[in-house]
């Protein structure tokens, strides 16, 4: 295991199947659920390891754990501070109440359970399948 300490704001490469990479950005990293981070992904594809020059649209947002980039199975490859925009993305239902980050708000409304999404954690090949559904998606348009 590498000892990495992780950090809201990294970025991080997923590689897929058939070769290069799908580009994630840590929104989240909580310390009361162990392990879990909010991984936001852009709908761009890298071809190699590097920090990518400019960072498009993040139109999936994932709840996964920290293992798959600890391991070493994703890379970690830059730092970009959280834009205004991403904040607060963490607003969420888990057990049927809101939290933000790592402060349970409340029991979650009839309102708050239809908009906002539950927490729910997706092993690292969901995760890889669901990117790359994204940029197949993406590179056909």
């Amino acid at each position: 295991m590498i000892k990495t300490k992780l950090k809201v704001g990294d970025i991080i490469l997923i590689p897929l199947e058939g070769g290069g990479f799908g580009v994630g950005k840590i929104l989240f990293l909580s310390k009361r659920f162990r392990n879990v981070i909010l991984l936001g992904i852009y709908d761009q594809f890298a071809r190699d390891i590097s920090m990518p020059t400019l960072l498009g649209e993040m139109p999936l947002k994932l709840y996964t754990g920290q293992q798959a980039i600890k391991e070493g199975y994703w890379f970690l490859v830059g730092k970009e501070p959280l834009q205004d925009s991403q904040l607060g993305l963490s607003k969420r239902i888990v057990a049927g109440d809101v939290w933000i980050g790592d402060d349970k708000i409340g029991p979650a409304s009839k309102d708050d359970l239809e908009k906002l999404p539950k927490m729910l954690c997706f092993g690292s090949e969901l995760v890889k399948r669901k990117v790359r559904q994204l940029i197949q998606k993406d590179l056909t348009h």
